[in-house]
């Protein structure tokens, strides 16, 4: 299922931060299904220098 910004059916999106995160937004699509709310599940890692801030 994907979403697009053209669509007039809102859509979720489920955003990680690692692979670690992946059983807990298992479970919040599960949610979303049994209501059948649209979602999409995205994993995006950063890497950065805290010294930078």
């Amino acid at each position: 299922l994907y979403c697009y910004l053209e669509s007039v059916i809102p859509c979720v999106g489920i955003i990680m931060g690692s692979d670690s995160d992946t059983a807990v937004m298992k479970d919040a699509a599960m949610v979303l299904e049994s209501f059948n709310v649209p979602y999409e599940v995205s994993l995006e890692v950063y890497h950065y220098q805290l010294s930078a801030f």
